[in-house]
């Protein structure tokens, strides 16, 4: 299913012209070798862009639509037009422009095979460049020609270049360069040039030794791929790529049917196939500002139609940074409208509800990718379940919190040991949480456990915190199917609610009692107290009426009306105080604790208790 959606997109964006034809293919370019007519080298230019990563800003490479760069292992394999220094120039790592030290005879052996190799690279590259372009009446094509003619690739010679001495770093590093005539016409734009290219590609694929079979994708009788190109882009990957699909060779668990040493022959999919789902993915990766990192995951999500603005719409939705992402008013206005599954208007374009949309989680693995996760469905139907999602998360806030909304790493950061230096979650976690969201299933049962784990491991003001606090009222919505308030609720009974509730009650006398007290009774007895009460509160009840002495007479008499008031909602008298809570109970024990804390915060103006439903 991924593969077909995919060859599917490949096809629908190649009759937009959005994505490269058969026989080309992305690339990252820093370099641009000018040549005047007569093929003379002339300069090279940096076309890298500045971007901000993090809090500083670098040079990036930019991407281009170049002849197909196919991959490349440890032999010598020249790329059409664009490709390294070492392959274009001759440019040798070990020659850089200074004098040399006193070598051994073993490291004048290695250097004298490293220079012989370069030869030989740039020698391939002229000879495929020198085939292709020969026959071409190109200007272009013929200045190509005499480059590779004129140029000494010695590396020595190479080396005292004053231009590649300018950029020696980034051409050292194996950043990629294009041609171009006097800065004004790069090659792989020459028509005559890109139509010898592709005569040539598909003459190569002719002469192919290359087995024929029914794709799997296409369903028809194609020839069959057996090595797929390799996607770039995967947090965490290979720069140099992952294999979405892939088999060793010599594994006899691999070598089904009698297909020994076969490698992808196991499962046919053709070579159209195989391109166009890779080219796909690359292309998707490749786009910044439309994927996401969450944890190890890398996540690309498309549309099928008004691809852009549904993938825009999406990114909005689920951004981390509060500046980027659109105003409350423009949300809840798209909002409003999938509630009642209409289309909605985005950037004067109206969006059909039922547009398909497919979202994919990749992740590294050695050498190949691994899929987290791949959901398929209506583009409003996910953010209808989104928006639920964000809904459930309400609740009564600090003052100091300015965030509308929790972002999901957010929500998977309070799982992680904030001790530890890896705050990562738990990468099966983190796609757990999110395939709930977005197909608004009931959250993950570890989510809830780990958040519960933290608290009872943690300390300080994070122990109990408006975001753990969040997670765990959509977890009894959802999940429990429980009806939380947002903030207090004052005239609830739940036992295991009340009791929280007293016991922040009891704290806010220690502290009254106490000002410069630095540990209170939640460092010492909240554990206990939230899992086993009936022990711990007759001894928290002793302490209070210590610390309620040391109050002034007018505080003591508003403390002692607040625990009357609390106390009289358990009822003792027919319902004593449990001996344990179950999980379940152990957060609504929390969120009793978390409202009675944050009703002590609030304005005196402002005495409103506002509801939640029920998911």
């Amino acid at each position: 299913m991924i593969l077909s959606e995919l060859v599917q997109y490949y096809e629908d964006e190649a009759k937009k012209g959005n994505i490269p034809q058969r026989g080309w293919s992305a690339a990252k370019v820093s370099y641009e070798l000018r040549l005047n007519e007569d093929g003379e080298f002339i300069g090279l230019q940096s076309i890298r862009v500045q971007e901000q990563r993090g809090k500083t800003i670098k040079d990036v490479p930019i991407l281009l639509n170049v002849p197909k760069q196919a991959t490349r292992t440890s032999g010598i394999a020249p790329f059409f037009l664009c490709d390294k220094a070492e392959y274009l120039l001759g440019l040798n790592a070990d020659y850089s422009g200074t004098s040399d030290e006193i070598q051994s005879d073993e490291e004048k052996k290695v250097k004298e095979k490293n220079k012989k190799k370069i030869l030989k690279k740039f020698e391939s590259s002229k000879k495929l460049h020198t085939e292709i372009l020969g026959d071409v009446d190109s200007v272009v094509a013929k200045a190509i020609c005499r480059f590779f003619e004129k140029w000494n690739p010695a590396p020595e010679i190479v080396a005292e270049n004053t231009a590649i001495q300018q950029e020696w770093d980034g051409l050292s590093s194996g950043a990629n360069i294009i041609f171009s005539l006097n800065g004004t016409q790069r090659a792989q734009d020459d028509s005559a040039i890109s139509d010898a290219w592709n005569h040539w590609y598909q003459q190569t694929l002719k002469q192919e030794d290359t087995i024929t079979g029914t794709c799997l994708i296409t369903g028809r009788h194609s020839p069959i791929a057996r090595i797929h190109p390799l996607i770039k882009g995967v947090k965490g990957a290979q720069s140099s790529g992952g294999a979405l699909i892939s088999y060793n060779t010599g594994k006899q668990a691999f070598e089904s049917y009698g297909k020994k040493d076969a490698q992808a022959y196991n499962a046919y999919v053709s070579e159209y196939a195989a391109f166009a789902y890779t080219t796909a993915l690359n292309s998707l990766l490749s786009d910044g500002s439309h994927k996401k990192h969450l944890g190890d995951t890398t996540i690309v999500y498309w549309a099928k139609d008004d691809n852009k603005l549904c993938q825009d719409i999406f990114s909005d939705f689920f951004d981390s940074d509060e500046a980027n992402r659109m105003t409350d008013s423009k949300l809840n206005d798209i909002l409003n409208k999938i509630q009642d599954g209409m289309p909605f208007d985005y950037q004067g374009v109206s969006i059909a509800y039922d547009n398909p949309f497919y979202i994919l989680g990749l992740a590294p693995n050695a050498a190949r990718l691994s899929v987290r996760f791949f959901l398929k469905g209506c583009f409003g139907d996910f953010l209808k379940n989104f928006a639920e999602h964000e809904k459930r998360m309400e609740i009564v806030k600090p003052s100091y919190i300015r965030e509308s909304k929790i972002p999901l790493w957010k929500i998977l950061r309070e799982t992680a040991n904030p001790n530890s230096q890896d705050k990562a979650a738990s990468p099966l976690l983190a796609g757990a949480v999110f395939r709930s969201i977005l197909l608004g299933q009931a959250y993950p049962i570890s989510l809830y456990q780990n958040i519960l784990m933290r608290i009872h491991a943690d300390s300080g003001e994070g122990k109990i915190s408006f975001y753990r606090a969040a997670i765990i009222r959509a977890y009894m919505l959802r999940n429990k199917r429980r009806r939380v308030s947002v903030a207090l609720d004052e005239q609830s009974t739940n036992t295991a609610y009340v009791l929280g509730r007293l016991f922040a009650e009891l704290e806010r006398i220690q502290q009254d009692a106490n000002p410069e007290i630095n540990t209170t009774i939640k460092d010492r007895y909240f554990n206990s107290a939230c899992s086993t009460p009936a022990y711990v509160f007759p001894v928290l009840e002793k302490l209070s009426q210590h610390h309620l002495r040391k109050l002034s007479d007018g505080s003591r008499i508003y403390h002692e009306k607040c625990l009357g008031m609390i106390i009289d909602l358990l009822n003792l008298n027919s319902n004593p105080i449990p001996k344990n809570l179950t999980l379940d109970e152990q957060g609504i024990f929390i969120l009793g604790y978390y409202h009675q804390r944050q009703k002590f915060f609030e304005p005196k103006k402002i005495n409103k208790n506002i509801s939640g439903e029920g998911a």
